[in-house]
């Protein structure tokens, strides 16, 4: 009973971290105290003080408008990345689980060759071959990131096709696009839910990665990988230019993994109990 209530705390936790994190990317403009691409040389490398609550980076800008900025940068991507990877993997994923035969070994090794290569290699590769920028990252995290959405989802579709309802369905002279609308699809909200939870997170991770090595997401925007990347210079005389953006990176992926983690245990305890 303890152990459930910690657990529980954790998840609250968990959730209270990602709300506020949406609510600081949500209302950005309104909380920034300054613009965060505002270039002030006379006012360098300030420590925190009234003015600058977390002082101000090298070029003078506001290290708290930049971080809030980051967020909206942050939470947006990784929220768009982690849709569009979705309905990729899961067109797919149904395809492949529903249709089977040569379609479905086709699309397999397809997906074997990708997952074969380290993803993250693929992504840099990508990255760099495309003009860096939004649209180039994210055709990179789409890219690397499907296959394991769609094996997912095809083992819950071969999953569900068995089951003896959508025999008597077939045997009602249901069709395909009908049983895949009705049913299947319904059928995968919970675990279309959870990867979608978990991707964002990796997603997050991905991008402060690219940008942490110069071909994501390029200055002046307010990404925290960037950020990290440009406050490693001034790690000893200003270490908070490289801890606050790593915080908020660390802080964020943690309580989407955690709540991640909390749906699936939901959903799969549900599932147990229905059947």
């Amino acid at each position: 009973m303890g152990k459930m209530t910690e657990m529980n705390r954790l998840e609250r936790g968990a959730l209270a971290v990602c709300a506020a994190f949406i609510f600081v990317a949500a209302a950005a403009p309104l909380l920034m105290p300054y613009d965060p691409n505002f270039v002030d040389m006379g006012h360098v490398l300030e420590y925190p003080s009234a003015r600058y609550l977390l002082g101000t980076d090298p070029l003078g800008r506001d290290v708290l408008s930049r971080l809030i900025s980051g967020a909206r940068v942050s939470i947006g991507f990784a929220t768009a990345a982690a849709f569009c990877t979705m309905t990729v993997g899961l067109v797919v994923g149904t395809v492949s689980g529903y249709v089977g035969g040569r379609v479905d070994a086709l699309i397999q090794t397809v997906v074997n060759v990708f997952q074969g290569i380290p993803s993250f290699s693929l992504m840099i590769a990508l990255a760099g071959l495309l003009e860096p920028g939004v649209t180039s990252m994210l055709i990179a995290v789409v890219v690397t990131s499907w296959t394991g959405f769609s094996r997912v989802v095809r083992g819950e579709v071969i999953r569900i096709k068995g089951e003896p309802f959508v025999e008597g369905l077939r045997a009602l002279g249901a069709g395909a696009g009908f049983i895949v609308g009705r049913y299947v699809l319904r059928s995968l909200l919970p675990v279309v839910i959870v990867l979608f939870t978990i991707r964002i997170g990796m997603v997050i991770l991905s991008v402060s990665g690219l940008s942490y090595i110069g071909i994501g997401l390029q200055p002046p925007t307010s990404d925290w990988g960037l950020m990290v990347s440009e406050g490693q210079t001034y790690f000893r005389t200003y270490p908070l230019l490289l801890y606050a953006p790593g915080a908020c990176i660390f802080i964020l992926c943690v309580a989407v993994n955690i709540l991640g983690e909390s749906l699936q245990r939901r959903f799969a305890g549900r599932t147990r109990r229905e059947m």
